[in-house]
């Protein structure tokens, strides 16, 4: 026997202590009783159960007996029962039916492990596999009928490529095969993989291309997304060996149904004639065949640019090609031959109407310009003070974007005092219509004049007619300006092109409506060239200069670079950025009077208001710093400067300079804003001048004329729309329309990589019309 705890404390205490034993003695108490009422429930159930069971028994042993004596079967009666002829429909739904586990526990003791009859676990698993069978083909003959995954019953233009979605297909395939995309979804995804939750994306698109692909087998005919892969894969310069590897498997189309070429017949009938002598005889004729997906794609892509071009509010980027034609086997008089010849692209630039392009209005301002000034390339006191406020947000980009972490916080802030002018571009994407290749070498004045016969014959714009006089002129239909965009080379050849007509032939064969647009990817090419030369510091001693690029190339680790030979532009842009970055942020401390960047950081981040997730005080002191740093122009605490001057200092400061200016003009044309990049070429204009690259100085001098005293409002936003282009239509995807066309050229040679019969300008010419669509999302 236990014996009790002895009773100490007070008598409240003593008494609490009894009320806690009691409750705890009633709590015990109800939880047996509870048991006690479970067990006996279970009992009961258990009985009833057992009983129930018995009673069923019982019943079955009378009834079989009863089937026995009277030749019948088990069998008999559940197919009299289900038989539908019998029309027992509500006697079958409230016996079966109406439970929902009835059907499904009986079919998994019929095809169960530990069934006692084989041979009938066997039939039923038959059966049913029969019966997804027959639903599964229902399926594939549903969606065939659909026809929603068959290339001939769909228009074939540029929809053909750009309304292609993986996802769009894969909702056809659950509103037409839903059993057998289940099937294959559990086909395909383990256990473990259901643990893991594994993204169902990733999932989701290799199931749609396999069940893709089995439906091509089902028909020839469901071929929509093999064809579209196909064509990529034609865009990407995948050779015919390849086409015919993944035909094979089912992967895409055949090499031959994408460049079926005119003429070829696919099918040949027979048909029935009668001869001279009555006797009928078979002629075999041939069915024209359906042309190949390119030769297709090209056709319309030529057509979707001549529409384009009918209101003459397009605009034109030209630029050469240059190849190498091979030969399979050289020989005497045969072989490899350097082949030039120029492309063109047709875009649509954002908002341009004929009011936007009078020549009538042109000619005007030519007329009453004066001659070009330097003065024009003074920067007003709105320019002055928007090239600052832009350099500015140039440094504080790079602070936020390379500074560390930390900065992350401050990009809403960065972004809403951006900058901008009155010539910010609008939001909306380029539509680009490439033009057949031409075989003219465009670096020759006749030739660029042939070009622009060419371009006027293929996009099928009129003719211009003579001038008429004053009395028959029609103002409702005045003539428009045509706009040329190109590197410096081809405005040159178009100048002089234009110079070489004008006079000296009829208005209709004159190019005195062409008005050009320069090229800004070849000026930031030029102005990268022109840092690198300027701050290479070739000398002897320049690798140890600390503020030469040589010496920072070296640092890196980076390949040896000489200035003669000058490496890629990518190349030399990453070095004069990376050079910029770290003079930003290692300079930027130390003027405002700390020793390391860790230090600034950690002294920003102790702002008031940070610590409670509030960062304007922080944003207007890391604003603060570098406007007085600007204003210094040198370091505070640097002493003061010997009256021979300090030549590494000033390189420093004009390096700093022209990078942050070239750092600025690349956001500048991302963002779009033509009249940041103004601003920027004017002083270019000059830099450029003095630095020996007269040819892109010369370019800008009379760009800048023409924008102040030349164009009117309409044209000048006509020309400041048109050299640049959103392919992607994003806030910051602007791209100079010259690398547009450059890109171009790169699919181009891309695609074309032909050998014996099949390298000719024809090939390309059919290539660079369709080039455009290889570029499958």
């Amino acid at each position: 026997m236990r014996p009790s705890t002895p009773v100490i404390g007070s008598p409240r205490t003593r008494a609490s202590i009894r009320a806690k034993k009691r409750e705890r003695k009633k709590k015990l108490e109800n939880i047996e009783e509870a048991q006690q009422r479970l067990n006996e429930a279970t009992q009961e159930k258990d009985n009833k159960s057992k009983t129930r069971l018995k009673n069923l028994t019982r019943i079955v042993k009378n009834m079989l007996h009863e089937l026995d004596s009277a030749k019948f079967t088990f069998g008999d009666l559940l197919l009299h029962f289900f038989d539908p002829a019998l029309q027992p429909g509500e006697t079958r739904w409230e016996s079966f039916w109406k439970s929902n586990t009835n059907f499904e526990d009986m079919m998994d003791l019929i095809v169960g492990a530990h069934n006692a009859t084989p041979s009938g676990c066997k039939r039923a698993r038959h059966w049913a596999l029969k019966l997804i069978c027959r639903k599964v083909s229902l399926e594939a003959r549903k969606i065939t009928a659909n026809k929603c995954l068959q290339s001939r019953h769909r228009v074939i233009d540029q929809s053909y490529v750009f309304d292609y979605d993986l996802e769009s297909l894969h909702g056809h395939l659950e509103s037409h095969c839903p059993t057998m995309l289940e099937i294959v979804a559990a086909f395909s995804t383990s256990r473990r993989q259901k643990r893991a939750a594994t993204n169902p994306n990733a999932k989701e698109r290799v199931i749609t291309t396999s069940m893709l692909s089995l439906l091509r087998e089902y028909s020839q005919y469901n071929n929509y997304h093999h064809q579209i892969l196909g064509l990529f894969l034609f865009g990407s310069g995948t050779h015919r060996q390849v086409f015919s590897v993944l035909s094979r498997l089912g992967t895409v189309v055949t090499y031959t149904s994408l460049l079926r070429g005119e003429g070829r017949a696919s099918k040949r009938l027979a048909t029935d004639e009668t001869t001279a002598n009555g006797e009928a005889s078979k002629n075999i004729q041939s069915k024209p065949g359906r042309v190949g997906l390119v030769r297709e794609l090209s056709r319309c892509c030529r057509e979707s640019a001549r529409r384009n071009a009918e209101d003459g509010c397009g605009a034109v980027v030209i630029d050469n090609i240059n190849f190498v034609a091979q030969v399979s086997k050289q020989t005497m008089g045969h072989k490899d031959v350097q082949e030039n010849g120029t492309c063109a692209t047709l875009y649509r630039p954002p908002g341009i109407t004929a009011d936007n392009l009078n020549l009538d209005e042109l000619r005007k301002g030519y007329a009453e310009a004066p001659p070009p000034d330097i003065t024009d390339l003074d920067l007003t006191p709105d320019e002055y003070i928007l090239l600052n406020k832009s350099n500015l947000h140039t440094v504080l980009s790079i602070i936020i974007d390379h500074g560390g972490d930390e900065y992350a916080k401050f990009k809403k802030y960065l972004e809403a005092e951006c900058p901008e002018s009155n010539e910010k571009m609008p939001i909306e994407r380029t539509a680009a219509y490439p033009i057949p290749a031409m075989n003219v070498n465009e670096g020759r004045v006749d030739g660029i004049i042939q070009v622009d016969q060419l371009i006027r014959k293929e996009l099928a714009t009129p003719p211009p007619v003579s001038q008429p006089s004053p009395s028959q002129s029609n103002p409702s239909n005045p003539r428009l300006v045509r706009l040329y965009a190109g590197d410096q080379l081809t405005l040159a050849h178009l100048r002089s092109a234009i110079a070489w007509k004008l006079g000296s032939e009829l208005t209709e064969h004159s190019l005195d409506d062409i008005e050009l647009v320069p090229g800004l990817f070849h000026v930031e090419m030029t102005a990268v060239s022109m840092i690198l030369e300027q701050y290479w510091n070739n000398t002897a001693n320049s690798s140890l200069n600390p503020g030469s690029l040589r010496f920072h190339n070296t640092i890196l680790g980076r390949k040896p670079i000489t200035i003669t030979n000058a490496p890629p532009f990518r190349t030399s842009l990453d070095l004069i950025s990376v050079s910029l970055y770290a003079r930003v942020l290692a300079g930027l401390p130390i003027s405002a009077g700390f020793s390391s960047w860790d230090e600034f950081t950690t002294d920003l981040m102790s702002t008031n208001g940070v610590s409670l997730g509030i960062y304007e005080a922080a944003w207007n002191r890391l604003c603060g710093v570098w406007c007085i740093l600007q204003m210094n122009n040198v370091t505070p605490n640097s002493p003061a400067t010997s009256p021979q001057g300090d030549t590494v200092l000033e390189s420093a400061i004009l390096f700093n300079e022209d990078a942050l200016l070239l750092r600025n003009f690349v956001d500048s044309v991302k963002r779009g804003d033509s009249g940041r990049i103004i601003t920027i070429l004017k002083v270019w204009a000059l830099s450029f001048r003095s630095t020996r690259h007269t040819k892109y100085s010369y370019e800008l001098m009379i760009f800048i004329h023409k924008l102040k005293h030349i164009w009117t409002p309409g044209l000048r936003t006509a020309i400041l729309r048109s050299w640049l282009v959103n392919p992607s239509g994003r806030a910051r995807g602007f791209h100079a329309v010259d690398l547009l066309q450059e890109h171009m050229n790169l699919l181009i040679k891309t695609i074309y990589k032909a050998r014996g019969s099949n390298d000719s300008w024809e090939w390309l010419a059919t290539s660079a019309k369709s080039q455009n669509l290889g570029r499958v999302r």
